[in-house]
């Protein structure tokens, strides 16, 4: 009786698995999210110039290029980025942003040259800015990434790292629109 009842919840189990994507095909796929309008100053190909402060203090100048695209029919905002930090090195990344309608909070995984694994993050509008704080990462970093519109097509970003009850600036940049 019980291999019987076994067997039932694993058929009703696999019958309810194989349906799920033919019932996602009957109904189609979820709209973006109407929040994701909001991140829409992100979206485009920018240069962006700044500061990475260095342990100590030290302000060293470091460049940017990043091209921002709604992709997976406008579920995701992703950029790809190029970022050179002199004595440091230059990164690539990539980073994906979705709206989660049922936590209603914003999603981030980045993904870095630099090696390690990816940055998960989330977070919401602080008025005009968007303010992400990491999960910590392996060893134990956790981080405050803000990106703020400016006047006109600009936009603004801040990293910082957690110390302790504070958070103190990594990066600061200022992004303006690439010529076409």
């Amino acid at each position: 009786m019980i291999r019987n009842v076994a067997l039932r919840i694993g058929a009703a189990l696999v019958v309810s698995l194989a349906a799920r994507p033919l019932l996602a095909a009957r109904h189609g796929p979820e709209p973006p999210a109407p929040e994701l309008k909001k991140i829409g100053f992100l979206a485009g190909k920018f240069a962006g110039k700044g500061k990475m402060y260095m342990p100590g203090g030290t302000a060293v100048e470091c460049t940017t290029t990043d091209d921002w695209q709604w992709v997976l029919g406008g579920q995701f905002l992703r950029t790809v980025s190029k970022a050179d930090f002199p004595g440091v090195g230059t990164e690539d990344s990539v980073e994906m942003i979705g709206y989660d309608s049922r936590a209603k909070v914003y999603r981030l995984w980045r993904y870095s040259s630099m090696g390690g694994l990816p940055t998960e993050a989330e977070g919401n509008f602080d008025g005009a800015r968007l303010v992400m704080l990491s999960k910590p990462d392996p060893s134990g970093g956790a981080y405050r990434a803000t990106w703020e519109p400016k006047s006109g097509t600009g936009v603004y970003f801040s990293l910082e790292m957690k110390a302790g009850e504070k958070y103190e600036k990594m990066i600061e940049m200022t992004s303006t629109p690439m010529k076409r």
